[in-house]
């Protein structure tokens, strides 16, 4: 089963709404994303933007789905975002491996890998101190949970705390190309504008009925090998793509409720 997506607005942005489940709609994604509404809080706009993602996280733990789709209301979609997803590499190499995907980044404004990423791969590990935005997220039931759990007193911004929450239990993942792009409207918060410079709206992925567009542009397509080697620098357990440990009064315990990303 792939992810419920659902989406993040507030009242004032309709047209921006508007436009981006009207790009939603020209994907392959099954049905339409359930979409949450917040009311801004002008006085305190970053607050209200990191009220808004927890309230997001909340409605998802309330419906389906053992992994979620969480998306801003002012993306530029892939057209091929389902079938990406179906077939993206990285999940086979933690089915292969015993762990699940619990946290990831489909959006990359210039994150830096934490190693080279593998020739041709749809996927690598990023240094957690360089990723930033919350425009679409896959979170796993359990880790959607322990970010409510764990999310308590000051910090840094939401997208950036629940990035070094997910890092202190294992690699932070990215898609690669980005199957998301930023609309060029203004932040409801004020942020800096940004966009993902490797964003292909008609990359499609190699699977059944499908060819890797990296493929088609030569640069090897993707890997067929068992799982990558231990990366040094996230610091991994079983590998890069190692099995997140949750920490539970005093235990290790994984990151799963239920079957996976099938």
């Amino acid at each position: 089963m792939l992810p419920t997506a659902h989406l993040l607005t507030c009242a004032g942005r309709e047209g921006v709404l508007a436009d981006t489940l009207a790009d939603f709609a020209r994907t392959d994604w099954p049905e339409a994303p359930r979409v949450h509404a917040v009311l801004p809080e002008p006085d305190d706009p970053t607050g209200s933007t990191g009220r808004g993602h927890l309230h997001l996280l909340r409605a998802a733990l309330d419906g389906p789905g053992t992994h979620f789709l969480l998306l801003e209301d002012d993306l530029l979609f892939n057209r091929h975002l389902h079938h990406n997803l179906l077939h993206w590499s990285l999940r086979a190499w933690r089915a292969r491996s015993g762990g699940d995907l619990d946290y990831a980044h489909l959006y990359n404004p210039h994150c830096r890998p934490a190693e080279p990423p593998l020739a041709g791969a749809d996927w690598f590990a990023a240094l957690p101190r360089s990723v930033l935005g919350s425009q679409a997220r896959i979170f796993s039931r359990a880790f959607a949970r322990h970010v409510l759990d764990h999310f308590r007193g000051p910090g840094p911004i939401h997208d950036r705390r629940v990035v070094l929450m997910a890092a202190a239990l294992g690699p932070v993942f990215l898609y690669r190309p980005s199957l998301v792009q930023h609309a060029p409207v203004p932040s409801t918060w004020g942020g800096p504008v940004h966009s993902a410079a490797d964003f292909d709206p008609d990359y499609r992925a190699h699977g059944p009925g499908g060819e890797n567009a990296a493929s088609r542009r030569g640069s090897g397509g993707l890997p067929d090998s068992g799982p990558p080697q231990r990366n040094r620098r996230t610091g991994a357990g079983r590998g890069v793509a190692g099995n997140p440990r949750l920490p539970r009064r005093g235990r290790g315990a994984n990151l799963r409720a239920g079957p996976g990303m099938n």
